[in-house]
């Protein structure tokens, strides 16, 4: 990184050589100006005949950039993953969480390595970007670390195919740290060409339905602040905890749950059985059939198909019956798991 920097200084360009590369080209040790400059010219369009699709996720997500001599040691206080990975070369982009003291989910974020020695950007929830902000201001005290919305210069984008089981990799689009199977993400500088956004009319719309379906939750804005246990939001499974770094905000019931292996309900997508059922919605309860005790609660909804937390033994379980939405009478919905848990999930009840 510092090579690089020093190269820039004195001949304004980098040679192709210079710095690691990740598994889609991207560079991950450049300074940060010929990161921004790479981007632009090197990120690949969207072919007109692609059965890919860009989708522009500003209206839902916020860029920071976070920068400083602490700010790794900083992040890694305050956050499940381990952003010392991105600041040696591991890795050139990682999914974590911010918890509260209690171990309840705060916050998500995507941090990008950009090749500065002491700085990163992170893709966030531009809703509760301000909340965000304030709680790592809280937690800042004298680090050496300076927070920036850097909404007007970047923006926030995924690449993917409807079809989870056919992504593929495109130059300069680091895939999405969580699953394969949501494709790529990427922040961009504004004005970057990604060569329109394919051949669906709604590509933000459809993107959401593609994570909905693999039952991925994303932000505060469907993983509720202050209450959610980042184990049953299948956080675990989606790359954003590291169980073998230090001690971080939150960490002890986190650690507690996955060594028991206590987790006994977990979000999963499910759409409702009768086509013409009609009022499933956000914080509706779930009942199986004959049981007066909820099995599980509705997060989010779009049209016939949602994510709902349920227990596991009411999902999958030996005795699993029929469950319905509202009421022990309302709509009957059907729970599904999705391809890429581990095997182990849906047992632990």
């Amino acid at each position: 990184m510092i090579l690089a920097a020093a190269f820039k200084a004195r001949s304004g360009t980098l040679p192709s050589l210079l710095g690691s590369t990740s598994s889609c080209g991207q560079p991950v040790s450049l300074a940060s100006e010929a990161w921004r400059r790479w981007l632009v010219t090197n990120v690949s369009a969207l072919d007109a005949s692609s059965s890919q699709i860009c989708a522009n996720l500003n209206e839902s997500r916020g860029v920071l950039r976070l920068h400083g001599e602490d700010v790794h040691q900083f992040l890694n206080g305050i956050t499940t993953n381990d952003p010392k990975l991105l600041q040696n070369g591991t890795k050139d982009v990682m999914y974590t969480a911010l918890l509260n003291s209690q171990g309840r989910f705060m916050h998500d974020a995507f941090l990008y390595a950009t090749g500065e020695p002491f700085g990163l950007l992170a893709d966030v929830d531009k809703k509760h970007m301000p909340d965000l902000m304030r709680m790592l201001t809280r937690y800042k005290l004298r680090a050496k670390v300076t927070i920036e919305d850097v909404c007007g210069d970047y923006g926030v984008w995924a690449r993917f195919n409807p079809s989870p089981d056919q992504q593929d990799c495109q130059r300069g689009w680091p895939q999405d740290p969580r699953l394969k199977e949501l494709g790529q993400r990427a922040i961009l500088p504004r004005g970057t060409d990604v060569g329109g956004t394919g051949q669906d009319g709604d590509p933000s719309g459809a993107y959401r339905r593609l994570r909905h379906s693999l039952g991925v939750a994303e932000g505060p804005s469907e993983i509720p602040p202050g209450s959610a246990v980042p184990l049953e939001y299948n956080l675990d499974g989606l790359n954003a905890i590291s169980f073998s770094k230090g001690c971080y905000v939150g960490q002890e019931l986190v650690a507690r749950t996955h060594f028991q292996g206590m987790v006994r309900k977990r979000l999963m997508p499910f759409t409702v059985q009768d086509e013409a059922a009609g009022g499933v919605e956000a914080g509706m309860s779930m009942y199986a059939d004959g049981s007066p005790r909820a099995a599980g609660k509705v997060v989010t909804t779009d049209g016939q198909a949602g994510m709902a937390i349920i227990r596991l033994e009411a999902a999958f379980g030996p005795k699993q019956r029929p469950l319905h939405v509202g009421q022990k009478a309302g709509p009957l919905i059907s729970a599904h798991k999705p391809s890429w848990w581990p095997e182990q999930w849906g047992q632990e009840q």
